[in-house]
């Protein structure tokens, strides 16, 4: 068997079950809310129910069936996440091979939280010896 044709063939099934799907679920109802919980960027939340998770599901494979030729592909979560979420996504690019790793950022990221630390300690510092400062002139 030509290995395009099975490519093809697979391509075409694939298509067929993301838009089957896609007619089934509907998206009335359907809702997530994306959410940042903590201080980064990895500390986030996705809350939704089941349908939302369903259409959310949906919109991603969307991507997997884009064709080269097609700049932007059809993934829509305007009607899906919730005006008060948190995280938003606007920018869906299929690509074949990964971004590179930036190893700056990460030496950089680093050098933050160090300064950030260097900070909180000098403060604290400054705080006691003026607490110390402060008893010694109420006990005199």
């Amino acid at each position: 068997m030509n290995e395009n044709l099975a490519t093809t063939d697979s391509s075409d099934g694939l298509r067929s079950i993301v838009l089957t799907l896609d007619e089934l679920v509907p998206r009335d109802s359907s809702w997530v809310q994306l959410t940042q919980y903590g201080g980064g960027p990895d500390e986030g939340q996705i809350i939704g129910n089941r349908s939302g998770y369903q259409r959310l599901g949906i919109e991603f494979l969307k991507a997997t069936i884009a064709t080269d030729a097609d700049k932007e592909f059809g993934v829509d979560l305007e009607y899906l996440v919730l005006p008060n979420s948190t995280i938003g996504f606007d920018w869906f690019e299929l690509s074949e091979t990964p971004p590179p790793a930036s190893a700056n950022r990460t030496w950089l990221n680093r050098l933050i939280a160090l300064g950030r630390l260097t900070f909180f300690v000098t403060v604290l510092g400054l705080y006691a010896i003026g607490l110390v400062t402060v008893a010694q002139w109420v006990a005199m």
